[in-house]
């Protein structure tokens, strides 16, 4: 992806022509919850992402009703991913890991040029530093 908008700066940084590129389109898994490589495995047997329990603690209001419901607030940190999601576990799971990579692909875009760049249904603009997504889907 780097490369890609590395190429799209040398050959239209003067006209402009590119004005928004996507990331990725539907990623995800199908005909399972989630990835069982040994890898997966590790991080879901393993602690939530103490910067992801903290996000969903700050911002109720972002969360789905049924997201809503599964998120148990309460639990202790450190805990892991049944214990905070219950049914939904897998599903924040894969969420979670998916986007952070989607993240970590945008974010290469970030030194070369202020751009726009779309995630599915969400707009990132990319300013020296990092991409810094807009909240809004569409």
């Amino acid at each position: 992806f780097a490369k890609l908008m590395e190429h799209i700066r040398e050959v239209d940084e003067t006209e402009n022509t590119v004005i928004c590129v996507q990331v990725e389109n539907e990623t995800g898994l199908l005909g399972s919850g989630r990835e069982h490589s040994a890898l997966a495995d590790e991080k879901f047997a393993g602690a939530v992402p103490e910067e992801l329990v903290r996000w969903l603690r700050e911002h109720p209001e972002e969360l789905s009703e049924e997201l809503s419901q599964a998120f148990r607030k309460e639990a202790a940190e450190g805990a892991g991913w049944e214990m905070v999601f219950g049914d939904m576990a897998e599903e924040v799971f894969t969420a979670f890991y998916t986007a952070s990579f989607v993240n970590y692909v945008a974010a290469s875009c970030s030194v070369l040029f202020a751009f726009r760049i779309r995630g599915y249904g969400q707009t990132l603009h990319c300013h020296a530093g990092s991409p810094v997504w807009d909240g809004h889907g569409g």
